[in-house]
């Protein structure tokens, strides 16, 4: 597991270990998202760079990649099966960014506000973004065409999650909504009042056929994907909740507290294992 602080500080743990590493890189700055591209490789933005930082993970060795533009960036996504990742930005762009090459990639597209949340599809065909004005997008990456457009309200996009086979994107807003939509109709499957406050992030659950949704009011719930129904439902304790994130194998998840606290969690059990 790899945290980035808002000062650019970089701490892993081994998921089975209470204590982090903490690691120097060579050009600090306050990090807005960050996202694996390898193993021992991530790249992290900042709302305060145009530019794309690489970072090795083990040693803090670190390199940016520059921007065509002048456009501070806001999220970033790995491409799956690529050596690319997708970013967006504060004037609504989103862009991709070649690793590999160290150099900035075509515009995929835009909309019309700070791009606010993002995800990728499962094999890297598709990205979608939110937008603190309420727009929802979608684009083909390779093609870079849009497949979905949508305006629902002026609500801030919190979280995207598309499901496991992409035909669907979860999306939840600060007006406290989690929706449903089918991305090829564009029409709403179902759509939910969160419980407790704002869902800041989701992530899917295969093994339950659910997603897992985080509030700041620090409940965690597993909802059904097909109708939206509550399957599980627990609270943590401490700081609000900031993130969670699945491991690989589907049987556990981490929570991340907005005061740094990780803690490790049991799919099966629903509730925490380690802290």
């Amino acid at each position: 597991i790899v945290s980035v602080g808002r000062d650019g500080s970089i701490r892993w743990w081994d998921a089975s270990g209470r204590r982090p590493t903490a690691v120097e890189i060579s050009t600090a700055m306050p990090v807005s998202d960050i996202a694996f591209v390898w193993n021992e490789v991530l790249v992290a933005v900042s709302e305060f760079d145009s530019s794309v930082q690489v970072v090795h993970v083990h040693t803090g060795e670190s390199r940016k990649i520059p921007s065509k533009v002048d456009h501070e960036l806001t999220t970033v996504e790995f491409v799956p099966t690529t050596s690319t990742v997708v970013t967006g930005d504060v004037e609504g762009q989103v862009r991709l960014w070649d690793v590999d090459a160290m150099k900035s990639g075509p515009l995929i597209g835009s909309c019309k506000r700070q791009i606010s949340s993002m995800d990728v599809s499962r094999f890297g065909k598709i990205v979608a973004v939110g937008t603190f004005g309420g727009q929802i997008r979608a684009w083909d990456i390779q093609r870079q065409t849009v497949m979905l457009d949508r305006s629902d309200s002026d609500a801030i996009v919190l979280a995207v999650l598309f499901s496991p086979d992409s035909e669907v994107l979860f999306v939840s807003t600060s007006e406290g909504l989690i929706s449903a939509i089918n991305l090829k109709s564009g029409k709403t499957l179902w759509q939910r009042i969160g419980s407790g406050a704002d869902v800041v992030d989701m992530a899917n659950v295969q093994s339950r056929n659910a997603i897992l949704t985080a509030t700041a009011s620090n409940v965690i719930q597993l909802l059904d994907v097909d109708t939206g129904d509550v399957v599980e439902s627990s609270d943590t304790t401490g700081a609000p909740l900031r993130d969670i994130v699945m491991f690989p194998d589907g049987n556990r998840f981490a929570t991340i507290l907005s005061d740094g606290t990780i803690g490790i969690w049991s799919v099966d059990r629903f509730g925490p294992v380690a802290a």
